[in-house]
């Protein structure tokens, strides 16, 4: 499922995550970064906006 997901992120948002699965961590993910402050915070920001619309409700 969390490849899944990273698909559809990347599809979505242009934002780019490895599932830790892909290095014996299950259930993490990593985040890499090495841009300027204003381009991570607006990937952080469109990685926001994606996981509040597929996000499960409670």
């Amino acid at each position: 499922m969390i490849w899944s997901s990273a698909s559809k992120l990347v599809k979505e948002e242009s934002v780019i995550i490895l599932p830790g699965v892909a290095l014996g961590l299950k259930n993490w993910l990593r985040i890499t970064f090495a841009i300027e402050l204003s381009s991570l915070e607006d990937g952080l920001a469109r990685f926001s906006a994606f996981c509040s619309r597929h996000s499960k409700k409670r």
